[in-house]
């Protein structure tokens, strides 16, 4: 099988990270850490990152993972924890399926997006988590031919969430910034639930920034929003982004019965080189989770502001939006003025891709 290989390397020294006063190194004996891309550490994370779910009162830990390459299996973050990799460094998935759990659907999906049943969960995983820092050095996710899925980091139900390489269920108050991202599918995904049963959860994804990356994305797109998005997504600026040699640069994926909301959303400082599709707003990606979904439920999109976009080789496709309204597409200048704003349901759409 093949890795899937994620580098996150900084880009801008804008960065701000506060780091735990209390820090471990997979150096320390009593861990038991070997890089040598060959022994598993899974046992070795697992102890260090109990011990630092014991600090929570004292404000929480730092995880410094040095140089080498660290095997392991999945593991799951505490909160109130800072995972730092240092220049060299890299955690490697094991390619043994039978040590990758299967998660089963999330309670917002009702069932499995690609399949009926459960699915591999991430390689670092964390939910209802708070405080969480990773940063630094690169990972390495795996491969499987069982699931599209796999992803290197999901986060469900968290706050207060400083990463990257992500796709974010239902969270608010995250960051992601100074990352290089080529994968396979999107770079970064924000969702928060599949037609009926996202509704009925009612857990939005709010207050995001995603900012000064570089991405690529031979399949999908760099930041996708949906189109699992019925509890709602709001409040997310993507800024200082490059896009290059990728099929989309920016995508907002919904359709009718998933209801929800996609509102005050901001593209700022986009730079597209060679890009398939630039911004995409597809309305009609009808796939549901089962019959029980209300073919009227129309999700809203509103206030979704585009400025300052630069791009060479870039296409695009124009169609309009399906009965629902999408209000307030505008057109500004590179110093932020608006020249434009739209009145009607017609932007850059992408039916094909």
């Amino acid at each position: 099988m093949q890795h899937t290989e994620i580098r996150l390397e900084k880009m801008y020294t804008s960065i701000s990270i506060i780091t735990k006063k209390i820090t471990y190194s997979l150096m320390d004996h009593v861990f038991c850490f070997i890089g040598d891309g060959v022994t598993e550490n899974t046992k070795a994370f697992e102890k260090a990152i109990m011990e630092i779910s014991k600090l929570w009162k004292k404000g929480g830990g730092q995880l410094n993972v040095p140089p080498g390459d660290w095997l392991t299996a999945p593991f799951n973050l505490t909160s109130h924890m800072t995972l730092f990799l240092a220049e060299g460094a890299t955690i490697l998935g094991i390619q043994n399926e039978e040590l990758w759990p299967l998660t089963p659907p999330l309670p917002s999906y009702g069932v499995g997006r690609e399949h009926a049943g459960p699915r591999y969960g991430s390689l670092i995983h964390g939910q209802h988590l708070k405080d969480v820092v990773c940063h630094g050095g690169r990972s390495t996710n795996k491969s499987f031919s069982a699931t599209r899925g796999d992803y290197l980091c999901r986060y469900l139900w968290s706050n207060d969430i400083h990463i990257s390489n992500i796709t974010l269920h239902s969270c608010d108050n995250v960051v992601t910034e100074d990352c290089y991202i080529s994968v396979g599918d999107h770079d970064i995904a924000i969702k928060s639930g599949w037609d009926q049963y996202g509704i009925s959860y009612g857990r939005p994804s709010t207050n995001i920034l995603i900012r000064n990356l570089v991405v690529r994305s031979t399949v999908s797109a760099g930041v996708s929003i949906g189109s699992e998005m019925s509890g709602g997504v709001s409040n997310v600026t993507v800024e200082n982004v490059v896009v290059w040699s990728s099929r989309r640069a920016m995508r907002i994926k919904t359709a009718a019965g998933r209801g929800g909301y996609i509102q005050n959303i901001t593209y700022q400082n986009i730079t597209l080189d060679d890009v398939r599709a630039g911004f995409v707003v597809k309305i009609n990606y009808n796939q549901h989770p089962d019959a029980g979904y209300d073919p009227k439920a129309y999700p809203v999109l509103s206030n979704i502001r585009f400025i300052n976009i630069h791009g060479q080789g870039v296409g695009r496709v124009i169609g309009s939006i399906f009965p629902a309204p999408c209000e307030n597409l505008d057109l500004h200048d590179e110093q932020g003025n608006l020249i434009k704003r739209s009145a009607q349901n017609v932007t850059n759409i992408d039916y094909e891709y």
